[in-house]
């Protein structure tokens, strides 16, 4: 067996670029929708839509069980977090909770980020990058 993979090894051509399994910031941008699908299925929430804005930025409308609208922006930052998230939740500003439940879901998708930025993820193979 390990004389097929070595042979197999030997016969793969060299990328001449490091293959990279965890980023090196603990952050992995592209893991943004599904940490934020799981933050908001932690609060009871679905998410309706995602807008990607620009390369650095995504907008993503979600809904509670409740029918409480919520605007989650998840911006790219160059900088330690790596990525913020700011939320409004709730149909008026004065809602009682409004704050509470922002701030829980902010919490939340930052904690799912960096769970998902610890697996380790191998690229999609594709022909382009030979």
């Amino acid at each position: 067996m390990t004389a097929v993979l070595v042979e197999a090894a030997e016969g793969t051509p060299s990328s001449g670029r490091q293959m990279q399994l965890l980023p090196e910031n603990g952050i992995r941008w592209s893991d943004a929708p599904l940490a934020m699908d799981k933050a908001a299925d932690e609060l009871k929430m679905a998410v309706l839509s995602r807008t990607t804005v620009d390369g650095d930025t995504m907008d993503f409308r979600l809904t509670s069980v409740q029918g409480w609208p919520a605007k989650v922006t998840v911006r790219r930052l160059d900088a330690e977090p790596w990525v913020s998230a700011i939320a409004i939740v709730g149909p008026w500003p004065e809602s009682n909770g409004r704050d509470e439940r922002a701030g829980r879901l902010e919490s939340s998708f930052m904690q799912w980020m960096r769970k998902f930025g610890a697996m380790k993820r191998v690229e999609p193979w594709s022909r382009e990058r030979e």
